[in-house]
């Protein structure tokens, strides 16, 4: 035990060092709160992030269902694309229920619906679709992202899946080496098809937290 004598008898020196020690260890927290790894991703702690530009999820619907989420329709049932994915809605498909299971947004039981309301799709969206994507993102990145970056990865991983997400940042000189750039120029190599181009140029001013032009 250090007595108060021997305590006040430390040399400045010491003194100084154990300050510098203090605010290094301090600053290392406030980094570690800002870099995904070191959050342990659950719902409750993705249902607690800030929400993503309300502007960003309107335009993502009308991406995915132009008229379900201009109102144009009340009912959608499920379909298959130019592709020969099935999905429902905004974009929901099998890989995303599983997804979303894995990760405990939805219960083991669900399936892909069958048919939904407007309401129904609304409601899927904010709290399965973004949330499963968002915890799909802080799984994979490893490095600190602004909301607009996480955004447009985001809607990348909904629209490609988790496994190109990964391909996308992982990698010599790719994100999570610390290019933030990489994204830029690697996305479009995704989006070859001549109508996702648009959607690709869409999440790309989001991920660089640009305007974007709206879907007509």
């Amino acid at each position: 035990m250090i007595s108060q004598k021997n305590t006040q008898s430390l040399p400045k020196t010491s003194l100084i060092i154990l300050v510098i020690s203090l605010l290094v260890f301090a600053a290392q927290s406030v980094l570690a709160d800002s870099n995904p790894q070191t959050q342990k991703v659950t719902p409750e702690f993705i249902k607690s992030l800030p929400p993503l530009p309300e502007t960003v999820i309107r335009e993502l619907k009308r991406f995915e269902n132009f008229k379900l989420a201009e109102g144009q329709v009340n009912l959608v049932y499920r379909s298959k694309d130019k592709f020969g994915n099935t999905d429902i809605a905004y974009g929901i498909t099998a890989d995303e229920v599983d997804d979303a299971k894995e990760r405990g947004f939805l219960p083991e039981n669900a399936e892909l619906p069958e048919k939904m309301t407007k309401s129904e799709a609304d409601e899927w969206h904010a709290n399965v679709t973004l949330l499963t994507y968002r915890a799909v993102v802080r799984e994979i990145v490893t490095v600190p992202l602004t909301l607009d970056q996480e955004a447009g990865l985001i809607l990348f991983a909904q629209n490609a899946g988790k496994t190109n997400l990964k391909k996308l940042v992982s990698g010599e000189n790719r994100l999570n080496d610390g290019n933030y750039d990489s994204v830029i120029s690697k996305m479009p190599l995704y989006y070859r098809d001549a109508d996702l181009k648009t959607r690709c140029e869409f999440q790309l001013a989001v991920y660089k937290g640009k305007p974007f032009k709206p879907k007509t």
